[in-house]
């Protein structure tokens, strides 16, 4: 079963990444690329991709919600996800905010 899920996932990334290998074009050069500028681009897939998934969570919270049924163990377990997935949020922002914060001072001195 392992061995099916590990086969599946690399079939999957082939996939994926064929049409990209596709569209390479050798007769270009490359842009110019900096360390900072690669970081920065991670960041911002790593923020994206966090409220992508904070948003599904909250989503999630609210279905929790609407079928708790007034059971107190399934709204209490509701709250808590909504809770996780607005801290997670929050700590994301926070985050970009103290990196962008930090370079602003930084490219002033």
């Amino acid at each position: 079963m392992q061995t099916k899920k590990i086969l599946s996932l690399i079939a999957l990334f082939i996939v994926i990444s064929f049409p990209i290998l596709m569209l390479a074009d050798s007769g270009t050069s490359l842009p110019d690329v900096t360390v900072t500028s690669v970081f920065d681009n991670i960041g911002n897939w790593l923020f994206y991709i966090l409220v992508a998934l904070g948003t599904i969570f909250v989503l999630v919270a609210a279905f929790q919600f609407l079928t708790a049924g007034g059971n107190p163990d399934a709204v209490t377990r509701a709250r808590n996800t909504l809770t996780y997935a607005l801290v997670g949020i929050g700590l994301g922002v926070l985050a970009k905010g103290l990196v962008a914060f930090v370079q602003t001072v930084l490219e002033n001195k």
